[in-house]
């Protein structure tokens, strides 16, 4: 079992080069063969630090301090650093009104997060090949796509699972060749869990037809992994492809095979709203994607199509700020962005120079100008001609044509005489503010934004 293990760290490069672990030991048989092993190994493995991390989640009474104090001694004995999270679990789950179960697994990994950025260290878990099986067979009857049935990666970020090919029954082994103590969680014996019910009901059935199963999950397991990386990675680069300002083009995904679609569907939900996707989700998202709508996919949270680009956003309210006289030649900032009013006289632009070349579109006729003049964000009833197109329209049926995303349309400055906007940030002049053979004086509008300002600064 021992090269067994060196085998799995060897084959995954768990490692890296790394020199300090940390170890998650809850005094089970797994942990403490975890931690027994990569305490005989350091050497082999070149480890300057292994460091015990075990945390009394407050939920078995007394069995939980017996189980720290287990922990604790065995790591005394063996003189290795030991680091104890005590949290009252029931009472955070509570209070945040969630499972103790998921509660106790958010608790963990913030621990053992917090210990490798500590340590710069990497997180060892005793996941094992039963566990794979387990979870492989939890998200399936979940429906889970094809990325649930991938099981238990070896390694994800910091965090590395070197016993995830040794079953429970090795794992047991191992310590009583090595004469390795453990406690036993009462809860793991109850099917108050649902790991629990598929452990002592599921898989005693599955060996019954293949006693193998572990060994079998496990090359499943890996030719899964390696058709979803794949695929995980076409779907990157067609997001990449497709990519536009404040979204993805629509027409470039509609063209997507639906293995592909789908994973790029679950990585925007990811990275923009941090959503993890179920498949009846990402299927309502597909659709959206084909039909050209709009869906509230969760909690006010919108995946539209309707304007030809792709975008995830949260519906709130419509933007609204106050306005800014115009006032001539000024430097003010609003609604977190740096604008520059400069006044420059027609006659010295146009000298030396075809005057159709300096129709800017952030250069507008001062002289319509009016005490009425404001610089602001949109509002119902405006309506924009923009400069020698020959039409007008409101300007949320503009922006909508021109693909502005809903949540970015309150955004834009605009420079207005009453309904009648004169000028759009990103769009330039209007008809009826545009630069002529008649203007005596020129608005130069320019606009940083603040932040960007603050950074360059």
């Amino acid at each position: 079992m021992r090269d067994k293990i060196l085998k799995t760290i060897q084959s995954y490069n768990m490692l890296d080069d790394c020199k300090n672990l940390v170890a998650a030991v809850s005094g089970g048989a797994d942990s403490m063969c975890l931690l027994h092993f990569l305490y005989s190994a350091k050497e082999e493995l070149n480890i300057n630090l292994l460091i015990a991390a075990h945390v009394n989640h407050n939920i078995r009474g007394e069995e939980a301090k017996r189980d720290e104090n287990f922990v604790r001694s065995f790591c005394v004995q063996h003189d290795i650093p030991f680091r104890l999270l005590d949290v009252d679990i029931p009472f955070l789950a509570h209070e945040k009104k969630c499972g103790t179960e998921q509660m106790g697994r958010e608790v963990r990994y913030d621990f053992f997060k917090s210990l490798s950025q500590e340590y710069n260290a990497l997180v060892a878990t005793a996941h094992n090949a039963d566990d794979n099986v387990e979870t492989l067979i939890y998200h399936l009857a979940r429906g889970s796509a094809l990325r649930g049935l991938c099981g238990i990666p070896p390694k994800r970020e910091y965090i590395i699972r070197p016993l995830l090919e040794l079953s429970r029954e090795e794992v047991e082994r191992y310590c009583r060749e090595y004469g390795i103590d453990y406690v036993t969680d009462s809860t793991n014996l109850a099917d108050d869990y649902t790991r629990n019910k598929i452990r002592h009901n599921v898989i005693p059935t599955l060996k019954q037809i293949n006693p193998s199963l572990e060994s079998t999950v496990i090359k499943a397991v890996r030719a899964l992994t390696d058709d979803e990386e794949y695929l995980t990675i076409q779907a990157q680069k067609a997001l990449k492809d497709a990519e536009m300002d404040y979204g993805y083009n629509v027409s470039k995904l509609r063209e997507l095979p639906r293995p592909i679609l789908s994973r790029a569907v679950v990585s925007v939900l990811e990275q923009i709203s941090g959503i993890s996707a179920d498949y009846d989700m990402v299927a309502s998202v597909i659709s959206a994607i084909k039909q050209g709508k709009r869906v509230n996919i969760k909690e006010g949270v919108f995946a539209d199509a309707k304007s030809g680009v792709f975008r995830i956003y949260s519906g709130a309210q419509e933007h609204i700020t106050e306005s800014h006289k115009i006032l001539g030649e000024s430097e003010f900032c609003f609604d977190g962005k740096m604008v520059r009013l400069s006044l420059l006289k027609a006659e010295d632009l146009i000298a030396g120079e075809k005057f159709n070349n300096l129709l800017f579109k952030n250069k507008l006729d001062y002289d319509i100008i009016t005490a009425d003049t404001v610089i602001r964000t949109r509002r119902s009833k405006d309506t924009f001609s923009p400069r020698d197109r020959g039409f007008t329209k409101s300007l949320k049926k503009f922006l909508i044509d021109e693909k502005v995303a809903a949540e970015k349309r309150g955004e834009l400055l605009l420079i207005a005489n009453g309904s009648q906007v004169l000028w759009i940030e990103g769009f330039g002049v209007s008809e009826q503010a545009k630069v002529t053979k008649n203007t005596k004086r020129v608005l130069y509008v320019e606009i940083v934004n603040e932040s960007k300002r603050k950074r360059n600064a």
